[in-house]
C-alpha cells in the first residue's frame, strides 16, 4: 500500500471514529423525539423507518473504524463465552428462517420481523467500544441527566394540566386512557407515543445514571434527587411495573454493594417481610378506595389477586391457551416471524391480518375465577407463535447464558470502582425480560432493544477495563 493511499485510510478510520461516537448521542436524542414528531405528521410510520436507517449509518460508521479487514476482536477477544455465541449462532439462524416461512401471506412481514430479532443486535459491540477513557465517563452522565430532565418536565406538566388545553402532540397515540373500577385515568406518555415506551425509557436510563452517579461519587443528595425525579416519573406515567422495577432495582444494588452481605441479606429479607404485612393490612386497598386522585400511588399496592393473575399470565397461559387455539404443528414450527407483533399493523390493523390468516391468541374466563386475557399480549405467545418451540427454546437459552456470562462478569469488577455501574448496568436486560414476559410490543420496541444491547456492551466494557487495565477501545486505537 503506497503512502498516501495509507493517510486516506487512517483519515477515514479518524473521521469514522468521532462520527459513529457522534451517531450514537443523536440516536439517543432521536429516540427521545421520534414520537412526538409522528404525532404532529399524524402518526407516520415514516420516522420509524428513518430511525432504522440512522442505526444502520452508525453501523456502517463503526465498522469503518476497521478498515483493511482487521479483526474486531483480534486483540480484545470477545467478551463473552461460547455457549453465548452458539445458542445465539442458533437462535438467529431460526430467526432468518422464519423471516422466510412460507405461512407469511405478505413477505414484508417477515423482514420487518428480522428486523425486530436480529437487527438490534450489534448496538453490544457499539456499547462496548464507546468508551475510550475514564474521563469520557463524566461526559456520559451528563448527557444522559440532560437528555431525560426535559422529558420528565414534560410529564408533570401533561399531569398537571386539563388534557383538553394541550396540543394533539402531547397525547398518547395509543392507550392514553386506563380503566379502573368505574373511573377512567389518563396514562401520561411525555414525548413518547404512549407511557409503555415512556416507561421504557425510564428503565433504561434510570439504572445507568444512578451506577453513573455511585461511580462519580455524587453525594446522597443529588443520588436521592435522581430516585425521586425518576420515581415520581414512573408513578404519574401510570406504569405499576415500571415504579415496582425502579424500587427492585434499589433492592439488588443494596443487596450487591452491602459490605456484609448476609447481614444485608437478611436486612431485606425481614423488611421485604414487613412490607408484605404492612401490604396485607393497610396498603391492601380495594377499588372502593382508589380514586382518580390517588390511583397512581394507591394501584402500585392494591389487587394482590391482580399481580397473582398477571404471573399466571405471562408464564403459565401462553402454553395452555395456544395448545387450544394454535395447532401443533404451527406451536412447533411457528407461522413466521412478525405474523403475531406489532408489525401486523402494516398489513393496515389486527382486523386485516385475520382476513389473510394471522391470529393472535385470545383470553377467557377461568373456573377459578381468574381469566387469561392478558395471553395475547404475553412475549412468551409472541416467541412460540412466530419462532416456534425449537426458537423459543433458543432464546431462553440464549438470554439465560448471556445474563449468567454479564452476573459472572459483574462480580469479577466486585473490588473496582467501577462495580457499581457494572451491577446497575445488569439489571437493565434483566429489567427488560421483566417487559418483554408482560407485553410482546418489548420485542420489537427499537429504542429499548438498542438500550438493552448497548448497556450489555458497556458492561463488558467495564469488565474489560477492570481485566486489563484499558477500554476495549483504547486497546485498538
Amino acid at each position: 500500500m503506497t503512502a498516501p493511499a495509507i493517510a486516506t485510510s487512517t483519515r477515514t478510520s479518524v473521521a469514522a471514529v468521532s462520527l459513529w461516537r457522534t451517531g450514537v448521542g443523536v440516536l439517543l436524542v432521536w429516540f427521545a423525539i421520534v414520537d412526538l414528531l409522528r404525532k404532529l405528521l399524524s402518526g407516520t410510520t415514516i420516522l420509524l423507518a428513518v430511525t432504522d436507517f440512522l442505526v444502520l449509518a452508525i453501523y456502517v460508521t463503526f465498522f469503518l473504524r476497521y478498515p483493511g479487514g482487521r479483526p474486531l476482536h483480534r486483540r480484545t477477544g470477545t467478551g463473552l463465552p461460547w455457549p453465548v455465541w452458539v445458542a445465539g449462532g442458533l437462535f438467529v439462524g431460526i430467526v432468518i428462517i422464519q423471516a422466510f416461512n412460507p405461512f407469511i401471506p405478505v413477505r414484508l412481514l417477515g423482514l420487518v420481523g428480522l428486523r425486530t430479532y436480529v437487527f438490534y443486535i450489534p448496538a453490544v459491540l457499539l456499547g462496548r467500544f464507546f468508551v475510550r477513557s475514564d474521563n469520557e465517563i463524566p461526559d456520559l452522565f451528563r448527557f444522559l441527566l440532560w437528555l431525560s430532565i426535559p422529558l420528565i418536565l414534560l410529564a408533570w406538566v401533561q399531569a398537571i394540566i386539563d388534557p383538553s388545553k394541550l396540543a394533539q402532540a402531547l397525547l398518547s397515540m395509543d392507550s392514553n386512557i386506563h380503566s379502573f373500577g368505574t373511573f377512567e385515568f389518563r396514562l401520561i406518555p411525555s414525548t413518547f407515543a404512549s407511557s409503555k415506551r415512556f416507561g421504557r425509557f425510564l428503565l433504561i436510563v434510570y439504572p445507568t445514571l444512578y451506577g453513573l452517579a455511585l461511580y462519580l461519587g455524587k453525594s446522597r443528595s443529588v443520588r436521592f434527587g435522581l430516585f425521586a425525579t425518576f420515581i415520581s416519573a414512573a408513578l404519574i406515567s401510570g406504569s405499576r411495573d415500571i415504579v415496582m422495577l425502579l424500587l427492585i432495582f434499589h433492592v439488588v444494588m443494596y443487596v450487591l454493594l452491602a459490605p456484609n452481605l448476609f447481614r444485608k441479606t437478611v436486612l431485606v429479607l425481614l423488611t421485604t417481610s414487613a412490607v408484605l404485612v404492612v401490604w396485607n393490612t393497610f396498603l391492601n386497598y380495594d377499588q372502593t378506595t382508589i380514586t382518580e386522585e390517588n390511583y397512581r400511588l394507591r394501584s402500585v399496592f392494591s389487587n394482590r389477586s391482580d399481580w397473582i393473575q398477571r404471573v399466571r399470565w405471562y408464564l403459565v397461559d401462553p402454553v395452555t391457551t395456544l395448545r387450544e387455539q394454535y395447532t401443533a404443528s404451527e406451536l412447533f414450527w411457528g407461522t413466521g416471524a412478525g405474523t403475531y407483533g406489532a408489525e401486523t399493523g402494516l398489513l393496515g390493523g389486527l382486523d386485516y391480518a385475520r382476513t389473510l390468516g394471522l391470529s393472535r391468541a385470545v383470553g377467557s374466563e377461568a373456573e377459578d375465577g381468574m381469566n387469561t386475557y392478558g395471553v395475547a399480549d404475553a412475549g412468551m405467545s409472541r416467541l412460540l407463535v412466530e419462532v416456534g418451540i425449537p426458537g423459543f427454546a433458543a432464546f431462553v437459552c440464549l438470554y439465560s447464558f448471556l445474563l449468567f456470562a454479564l452476573w459472572r462478569r459483574t462480580m469479577f469488577t466486585k473490588h473496582d470502582p467501577l462495580f457499581p455501574l457494572a451491577a446497575a448496568l445488569l439489571f437493565v436486560p434483566i429489567g427488560w425480560l421483566v417487559l418483554a414476559a408482560k407485553a410482546h410490543t418489548a420485542l420489537s420496541d427499537g429504542m429499548a432493544l438498542f438500550g438493552v444491547w448497548f448497556a450489555i456492551g458497556l458492561s463488558l466494557s467495564i469488565w474489560f477495563r477492570v481485566k486489563t487495565g484499558r477500554y476495549p477501545a483504547a486497546v485498538t486505537t
